[in-house]
């Protein structure tokens, strides 16, 4: 079971894929990560800039472990950064392009 602030990060990250940033109010992250808006203050005082650093934080830190765990099957780097990428490209053509990186979405 997730804890509220493991609700709120889930959800901000979910919709942060779905809509990007400025497509996403805090009313949504509310909604969706079904936690009130001052358990969201509370965890993040700094409102919807601070989340997104927590966004931001914890999903390069999935990528990093991800990425380590595909280097460390790979026979040399190149091919773990080509395996990588391939990898993307396939969650990406197997979702129709749905499944976006939420950090990508947050930065354009």
């Amino acid at each position: 079971m997730h804890t509220t602030r493991e609700r709120i990060l889930v959800a901000t990250n979910e919709l942060f894929r779905v809509h990007g940033y400025n497509g996403t109010s805090l009313s949504q992250i509310s909604k969706a990560s079904d936690a009130t808006m001052g358990s969201i203050y509370h965890f993040f005082p700094g409102g919807k800039e601070e989340l997104t650093v927590a966004v931001i934080e914890s999903t390069g830190a999935t990528y990093r472990t991800l990425f380590d765990e595909i280097a460390a099957a790979a026979a040399t780097p190149i091919a773990a950064i080509g395996d990588f990428f391939e990898g993307a490209a396939s969650v990406l053509e197997a979702t129709d392009y749905l499944d976006l990186c939420p950090i990508g979405t947050i930065a354009r």
